[in-house]
């Protein structure tokens, strides 16, 4: 795709004009022509870049507006970002140049006529005989795969949203590229792939695109975009390193060292391309930071790994994101920042995990571990940033008295004060929760009027004022010192210092916020659920420790993700292989805000499901019931897990709803199997399933994330377990807030929501056993409900229909699985 690039002439005009205003700004608008040459410059507004919005309206649309940064760093500053996003939302291009316009930055593309693809061309690139076939020896011809490209491919001609269900062995994500890629060449403008998670993220762009760009030839330019504080910052590292000794304990200063040491072998600066896993204050010191960055003063600016990152989106033909990432530059959009370039099409990968994330992402959090750990980077037995900012004005502050002796009073008389109460506030009011949730025996506590009713609350509720109160007290403190260092920003050395100070200020200012939006919320605004959390999980120590949080979050995020996917686009498809409940999609179109006439269509896997599989589903084991008879059933789980592996000989996969009965299923096993049990929480994921694929005869216990992403094609998995149907649990504030609104619509929540929930999740699990044509075991889900129940007809109705389904006694199935895995060998 060929850059635009400034005609001689037009180059010229905007020297002359940028001479004539001494070399400050000028905004002009030109006209981009089919051999993308920018011509017939006229000027817009000298000045002021506010009036451009104004001045466009002489303007046909198409155009490109050019203006010019004195500096000659051509970065774009967060104001044009705002700037290019609303021209482009108008029909206009935004560039920068230098005053003697011989660079040309450009920001956003102008939008241009749209050139279609051809989807019987699509079909052929993906068909038997094509370029991908020739380029790839385990090429599979695969009629769903090229039926799914074809499809995108028009909805990227006419535009619009679309609703795509892949199904497991379709082939979706070269279905998707073969189109994006085609149609970002044909239009000369960017696409945007969004995932759910990092690591496809990686593998889009370090695999699958450089595969397909293999197979079709030519150039396209895909860069992998994460969020910010996944990079380092070189200046922030440099700086950490100097006042090691100050910031940071012995025990973490051999990790800077270590950081400084890989910074400069690394390519791409991210905590994934690290080789050891930092400390959480290690990387805090040294993570890029919105708050904390320089942009074009910074002296290394040209190097760093963030901005570097970031330039190469904007100069990119696929940016490819994850859904976090992707919905923090949605709201930063609306209060005029821009983190992602703007793209008119964006396809959006395992889209049935939005509804998660945007409610996840949207919420207002605080925990004891996070806080705690924010009062330590402040101070910590004399080290921290207060001291180091003290011991930084004795040095840098001589000859100016006066500014010292202020921010010496307002640090040691007001702020190191500050902290010990911060931190024993915080002690009691998140210990007085972590002793109510222990009291309850329970992991969750809703905020709800119920609990503000209760006697519980009086004593939360004056623990959370004084907690609240001195929070307010370092805010303020820290607002002015903020203000007092703005005073001496002149000087570089400074620059630094007071971002550091601004960055700890955002943080607590937040903290603060969450505090107050979960224990003395507004009334107004839209509804949101709130609770109280206990979790376990390890500490920077690596052994097991409790955090307590406190979370308000939005009980509906439909119309967010609504404007996420129609604002600016001209084309969206959401895409997984699990989109659709018995065959429709009603339930995400709904809980995902898709616009009425979207396109939606499945295409199912191609796997022979009747020859490579079958569902057993015993009816004589006990029903799930969350009281003291669990105890039977979770015996009854252990003992049929056994009979499986061994009539499988191990390779057994076996999913849980809850930590407590895997825990409960992990320790029975271990008694009496001789082969490895590899548990969740006792070893990296990675690692859990590297060795699950080693092993060959290993039993793997998951829960959570474990019921989706897990890819183990071949031996290694020969039989899949789900312990217990997947529904949410009542109980659970988001869930309980969600149904208690569709009940008061008048309609069935567990109809409405728990039911397609639990329906899609276990299409999630039961996609874990078959992964490749050649691959086959057997499914066991022990919950009787499955058959006996009458919802269990729409769960049975979202698997693959040809699946068979054996249902009767445990005895009388475990012949049958024995038989299963006698023909196999």
């Amino acid at each position: 795709m060929r850059e635009l690039a400034l005609a001689p002439e037009t180059a010229a005009f905007l020297r002359r004009e940028i001479r004539h205003a001494r070399g400050r700004e000028v905004l002009f608008v030109a006209r981009v022509t089919s051999d993308r040459r920018v011509v017939d410059p006229q000027v817009l507004a000298r000045g002021d870049r506010g009036k451009v919005l104004a001045a466009t309206r002489f303007a046909p649309p198409g155009s490109l507006v050019v203006h010019n940064h004195p500096s000659g760093v051509l970065e774009p500053s967060e104001a044009d970002l705002a700037i290019a996003h609303a021209l482009h939302e108008e029909g206009y291009g935004f560039a920068i140049i230098d005053n003697d316009a011989t660079e040309l930055y450009v920001v956003v593309e102008p939008p241009r006529p749209v050139v279609p693809i051809d989807p019987d061309e699509v079909e052929a690139l993906l068909a038997p005989g094509g370029p991908l076939a020739a380029r790839h020896p385990a090429y599979e011809d695969r009629p769903g795969q090229r039926a799914y490209a074809r499809r995108i491919a028009e909805v990227l001609n006419t535009g619009g949203v679309a609703l795509l269900e892949a199904g497991t062995g379709t082939g979706k994500t070269f279905g998707y590229l073969v189109p994006l890629v085609q149609w970002a060449r044909a239009n000369s403008q960017r696409v945007l792939v969004a995932t759910h998670t990092i690591p496809l993220q990686e593998q889009l762009v370090q695999k699958d695109i450089p595969a397909v760009l293999g197979a079709l030839g030519g150039e396209l330019r895909a860069v992998l975009l994460k969020g910010r504080r996944n990079y380092v910052s070189l200046r922030r590292l440099e700086q950490a390193a100097a006042q090691a000794l100050s910031l940071l304990p012995d025990e973490h200063q051999a990790q800077i060292t270590a950081l400084l040491d890989w910074s400069r072998r690394t390519g791409d600066g991210t905590l994934s391309d690290l080789p050891f896993q930092p400390h959480p204050d290690v990387w805090d010191e040294v993570a890029s930071d919105t708050d904390l960055c320089l942009r074009s003063r910074c002296p290394h600016f040209q190097r760093c790994f963030y901005q570097r990152a970031r330039r190469l989106a904007f100069a990119a033909d696929v940016v490819v994101v994850n859904h976090a990432l992707l919905l923090s530059h949605f709201a930063l959009q609306k209060d005029g920042g821009q983190v992602i370039p703007d793209a008119p099409v964006l396809v959006l990968d395992e889209a049935h995990n939005l509804e998660y994330v945007a409610t996840e992402h949207l919420a207002e959090a605080v925990s004891r571990a996070g806080l705690l750990r924010r009062l330590r980077r402040l101070e910590h037995r004399n080290r921290g940033l207060l001291p180091t900012l003290q011991r930084s004005v004795d040095r840098l502050a001589a000859g100016n008295d006066l500014f010292a002796t202020a921010v010496h009073r307002l640090v040691s008389d007001r702020l190191r004060p500050a902290l010990a109460p911060a931190g024993e506030a915080a002690g009691r009011l998140f210990g007085a929760i972590e002793d109510l949730l222990a009291q309850r025996h329970q992991p969750l506590l809703p905020l709800d009027d119920a609990f503000f009713a209760s006697r519980d609350h009086a004593f939360i509720e004056e623990a959370g004022r004084t907690l609240r109160e001195a929070l307010g007290r370092l805010v303020t403190g820290l607002r002015e010192l903020e203000r007092h260092l703005e005073v001496a920003e002149a000087d570089d050395a400074w620059a630094g210092l007071r971002l550091e100070v601004r960055g700890a200020l955002h943080r607590l200012a937040a903290m603060h916020r969450a505090l107050l939006a979960a224990l003395d919320p507004a009334e107004d605004g839209p509804p949101r659920v709130r609770w109280a959390e206990l979790r376990r999980e390890r500490g920077e120590d690596d052994r097991p420790r409790t955090n307590v949080l406190l979370v308000a979050a939005p009980v509906a995020v439909a119309e967010a993700l609504h404007d996420l996917v129609t604002s600016g686009r001209r084309a969206a498809v959401l895409t997984s292989a699990t989109l659709t409940v018995a065959g429709r999609f009603d339930f995400l179109r709904e809980r995902l805000g898709v616009p009425g006439g979207a396109v939606t269509d499945v295409f199912p896997s191609p796997f022979d499901f009747a020859r490579q599989a079958c569902l057993f589903v015993p009816t004589d084991l006990p029903v799930p019931t969350g009281g003291e008879e669990d105890e039977h059933r979770i015996a009854a789980v252990a003992d049929a897990v056994l009979d499986v592996t061994e009539a499988s000989r191990g390779g057994v996969f076996v999913l849980f709803t809850s930590y407590r009965d895997l825990r409960a299923v992990a320790a029975r096993l271990r008694t009496v199997l001789p082969g490895p049990v590899l548990v969740q929480g006792e070893a990296p994921r990675s690692r859990l399933l590297a060795e699950f694929r080693r092993s060959g005869d290993a039993v793997l216990l998951g829960t959570a994330s474990f019921w989706e992403g897990v890819d183990v094609p071949g031996e290694a998995l020969r039989a899949l377990v789900i312990a217990r149907l997947p529904f949410r649990v009542p109980s659970d504030p988001v869930v309980a807030a969600r149904t208690a609104a569709l009940e008061a619509e008048g309609r069935d929540a567990f109809r409405d929501y728990l039911l397609p929930y639990a329906a899609l999740r276990l299409r999630q699990g039961v996609g874990r056993l078959v992964r490749t044509r050649t691959d086959r075991g057997v499914l066991v889900v022990l919950d009787p409900r499955l058959v006996t129940r009458s919802y269990g007809a729409t769960l049975l109705a979202s698997l693959p229909p040809d699946l068979p389904v054996r249902r009767g006694p445990w005895e009388s199935l475990r012949r049958e699985i024995s038989a299963f895995y006698a023909c196999v060998s």
